[in-house]
């Protein structure tokens, strides 16, 4: 039981991380919609 709730809160967690990382994207760079990806070369 315990290995499924570890696995449900990674899930869960790594979906809340995507979802932060999208929303700061989305409001640092709102006229560029992703077409040339310029946030790949910052990483």
């Amino acid at each position: 039981m315990t290995t499924n709730r570890l696995l449900l809160a990674a899930l869960a967690l790594g979906i809340l991380v995507g979802l932060l990382t999208i929303a700061q994207r989305m409001t640092t760079n709102p006229n560029e919609q992703n077409e040339a990806m310029p946030a790949a070369g910052a990483f």
